[in-house]
């Protein structure tokens, strides 16, 4: 009998062993962290669409790109005084309209008053990646 007893205590010291040893099974999410979660997804969700109205402002405004040379020591003269000339750079838009160094916008002129400027305005720099 003495043997059966301590086989019972050594099943029961395993069993209450494994008990605080084993993993719990899947965790709930309480009702006020998922209300917490919801409600900053829906901030993040109205952000992004707010800017996605920004970036579509910005995009109509563009009517197409121009491909420019730059000269440097291009020679100017000075309308009102005919001897006056100086060095200075040029850009130039070649005939050649598959050619260029850079390239500019062409922006659509209704877009470059004071009230349409806003959706440039509210437009950040990329932040820079190392």
């Amino acid at each position: 009998m003495k043997r059966f007893l301590a086989i019972v205590a050594a099943l029961c010291a395993m069993v209450a062993i494994y008990a605080v040893a084993a993993p719990a099974g899947q965790q709930s999410v309480s009702p006020t962290k998922l209300e917490k979660q919801i409600k900053s997804l829906t901030k993040k969700v109205k952000s992004l669409r707010r800017s996605v109205v920004q970036i579509q402002g910005v995009i109509a405004c563009f009517q197409g790109v121009l491909p420019v040379h730059q000269y440097v020591d291009y020679v100017g003269g000075d309308p009102a005084n005919p001897s006056g000339f100086y060095n200075t750079t040029a850009l130039d838009v070649p005939q050649d309209q598959a050619v260029g160094r850079a390239f500019l916008l062409v922006i659509n002129s209704k877009c470059t008053t004071s009230s349409s400027t806003q959706h440039f305005k509210s437009l950040r720099a990329p932040a820079a990646h190392h």
